[in-house]
């Protein structure tokens, strides 16, 4: 994760950022003077301008950030899965814990899933569904927002680990 970090000063540069991408190599973005720059990975170092300098930290943060929404995604998807066999009264307590909206948006952004959309309606009541449907409905012709979606799924995973460490939330087989 591309995180910023404290000014490191050394007599040649103050290390402006650090990365350690999943191949645990580190990756250093360091200020030399005004204007000059170094990125250090491995063994080797490049010198480069502010401009240069700019364009690579934006691409390393685009990279880094869809990195980690794949995994949110993966993530989820795993979840979902595991949802298939969950007991139905945990999936009921998912669903009346979690918010309104964000069960909307997954709801949009997995309903290919037919056997989880299945699963969901089975442990709702009628009037629930029709709230849900009637939101989908709404949103059927917008895009899912990609950054709502892994807002959403990162909420309902900290929300079904919290109801399994309640035991809320329990899976056969």
């Amino acid at each position: 994760m591309l995180q910023k970090q404290p000014a490191i000063f050394t007599p040649t540069c103050i290390t402006l950022w650090s990365v350690e991408p999943g191949a645990g190599m580190q990756i250093k973005l360091s200020e030399l003077s005004h204007g000059q720059y170094l990125i250090t990975f491995g063994h080797t170092s490049i010198q480069m301008g502010a401009a240069d300098f700019a364009a690579l930290k934006a691409e390393l943060k685009v990279y880094i950030d869809k990195d980690e929404a794949e995994n949110r995604l993966t993530s989820a998807k795993q979840l979902f899965e595991k949802l298939l066999v969950a007991n139905d009264a945990g999936v009921q307590n998912l669903i009346k814990e979690a918010h309104f909206t964000d069960m909307v948006v997954v709801m949009q952004a997995f309903a290919a899933n037919h056997q989880l959309m299945a699963k969901f309606s089975r442990n709702m009541s009628k009037r629930s569904m029709m709230m849900y449907q009637d939101a989908l409905n709404t949103r059927q012709d917008q895009a899912v927002d990609a950054e709502e979606a892994s807002g959403a799924v990162s909420r309902l995973l900290r929300l079904a680990q919290k109801l399994v460490n309640e035991k809320k939330l329990t899976f056969e087989g």
